[in-house]
């Protein structure tokens, strides 16, 4: 045992540490790749993505790894259920394009499920079930946390199948952006308690009442366009713009000063 209680400890000390995937992936019109990804509470999420399909106006992404987390998010008791999956994503944007909007979309659908209490039974609570679905989107110069934009939508108590849309504009025109998603599902059940008629020693039951909550094709659409940026005078430029108009300006004070002068002289 003094032998096989080293050995095992070095063997878990040198197991290798899986690394986190963070994916990047490159189309005619822009890059990107994840910077981060993880829950609300810090916990690290491999990302995965795909290209559905992609042009020079409009490009269809699948964000694999949020369907398979946010797949079916479930409360069956008074405790809340919250799923999130939260991304930094760098975009930089081919040469001759501009990304002017970004899109996130999927389809939700849920139930809640009351409880099922006896009849003739005497209600304390009855709190009923709840679910909700917040998106966020925020976009940063790189590497800064000071926000350029941002936004964000809910949907709350869905019982049947819906969309959800929320989008964004690169207002600013940054050819290199940080671009943050926040997905937030969560299910609410909640707990009925009630006492039974006709008994001599009141008992206080409890019954759960459930929610359920599905987010299924969640995708990206990037929307870009070509774009020229306003070449940026040089120095040399500058220069010769401000000679020009140091010379407007001394030109028109010389003939306000001859005007005031032929004035005078008429007099």
């Amino acid at each position: 045992m003094r032998i096989v209680l080293p050995l095992l400890a070095a063997a878990l000390s040198a197991a290798p540490v899986q690394a986190q995937t963070l994916p990047s992936l490159s189309v005619p019109t822009f890059s990107l790749q994840y910077v981060e990804s993880m829950t609300w509470a810090g916990e690290p999420l491999d990302a995965a993505i795909s290209v559905e399909s992609t042009d020079e106006q409009v490009t269809v992404l699948r964000l694999d790894g949020t369907a398979e987390r946010l797949a079916t998010v479930v409360s069956e008791s008074s405790y809340s259920q919250i799923v999130s999956d939260q991304s930094r994503i760098r975009f930089a944007v081919a040469e001759g394009y501009r990304i002017t909007k970004i899109e996130f979309s999927g389809m939700l659908s849920g139930e809640l499920v009351p409880a099922e209490v006896p009849a003739g039974a005497t209600m304390v609570s009855q709190p009923l079930p709840r679910n909700q679905m917040l998106v966020t989107g925020t976009y940063f110069e790189p590497d800064s946390n000071d926000s350029a934009g941002s936004y964000w939508t809910m949907e709350t108590d869905i019982e049947s199948a819906q969309g959800i849309v929320a989008d964004i504009d690169n207002s600013l025109n940054l050819p290199v952006f940080d671009w943050h998603l926040g997905l937030y599902a969560i299910a609410h059940g909640a707990e009925s308690s009630y006492y039974l008629p006709g008994d001599d020693d009141p008992e206080l039951y409890f019954i759960p009442a459930a929610a359920y909550l599905h987010l299924s094709d969640p995708r990206l659409t990037i929307h870009t366009e070509a774009w020229t940026p306003s070449p940026v005078p040089e120095p040399g430029q500058w220069a010769m713009l401000a000679s020009g108009l140091m010379l407007l300006g001394t030109l028109g004070w010389r003939g306000r000063a001859a005007r005031a002068r032929l004035a005078i002289r008429r007099r």
